[in-house]
């Protein structure tokens, strides 16, 4: 006849998600991916093109601050986290493969204008 006493507080509750501490790397993650993706937006800009390469730096930590935070929150199984972190990294290898494009047609642009220079130049001549 041994029956088990409820705590004081009554049934047993569980933590709700909102008490589960959030990671703070998967908001880092997230807005510096989203930083990162905003700045590389700029890339076309004809007179901000240095802006751009902040790009760069900045979703290098979006993507290891996703990594932290995804790691942590597989290992206290915090899906908003896990979520967050993971668009983090995405944002941040978007700004990256913007920059990537953006650069190569500048490059484009700017090596047939010296091409196009240089044959111009050379049928002057003759």
């Amino acid at each position: 006849m041994s029956a088990e006493l409820p705590p004081v507080g009554g049934a047993l509750q569980t933590p709700s998600r909102s008490a589960i501490p959030e990671s703070g790397w998967a908001r880092t993650s997230f807005i510096t991916g989203l930083i990162g993706f905003l700045l590389s937006l700029t890339a076309p800009v004809p007179f901000i093109p240095l802006i751009s390469w902040l790009a760069l730096p900045l979703g290098l930590v979006a993507l290891a601050a996703g990594w932290v935070a995804r790691r942590r929150a597989r290992l206290i199984d915090d899906h908003t986290s896990h979520r967050r972190a993971g668009w983090g990294m995405a944002l941040g290898c978007l700004g990256w493969i913007i920059d990537a494009i953006t650069l190569f047609v500048t490059v484009a642009i700017v090596g047939a204008l010296g091409v196009g220079l240089f044959f111009s130049l050379l049928g002057r001549n003759r």
